[in-house]
């Protein structure tokens, strides 16, 4: 009945596989100004055949910033952890409404809040241990420029 039953069995044993991400990390601007996105490739010795990428986003200059960092497999997001979220995320499974850092699998993509307050660096490794990532990447934080209050 569940079309995504064959890809999720795929995820699952995506997310469970030791992945290695290198290099360093690079903050490009998106489409909008405000937001700086790193994209690098992941490699899966034990899934050579798939796609899959970490993608790390950071609001420049809101505050508390906001950032994400999602699990790709080919073009969908199968994983994904959103800190401070700009706007609240309703749970279709019980329609509750989650305001609060959260993360989200695939297929349901329900959100689980996390309460923690960390740094860029410490949820990256966070998301990276729970979803089986071996980091040798050059870590660089994300760019944060508070917006400068204005004196009237």
């Amino acid at each position: 009945m569940n079309n995504d039953e064959p890809f999720r069995i795929d995820v699952d044993r995506y997310i469970a596989a030791e992945k290695t991400v290198s290099g360093a990390c690079i903050w490009r601007k998106k489409t909008h100004a405000d937001y700086r996105e790193v994209v690098k490739v992941l490699q899966c010795l034990s899934m050579p055949e798939v796609n899959g990428e970490l993608r790390m986003t950071a609001h420049v200059s809101r505050l508390p910033q906001k950032m994400s960092f999602s699990l790709l497999l080919g073009p969908v997001r199968v994983y994904n952890l959103d800190v401070n979220p700009g706007t609240f995320h309703i749970n279709v499974t019980t329609l509750e409404a989650v305001y609060e850092t959260h993360w989200q699998r695939f297929p349901i993509r329900d959100a689980v809040p996390d309460k923690r307050e960390m740094s860029h660096r410490d949820w990256l490794l966070e998301f990276c241990k729970r979803s089986n990532i071996r980091s040798a990447m050059a870590y660089n934080p994300p760019p944060h420029e508070p917006p400068q209050l204005s004196l009237l």
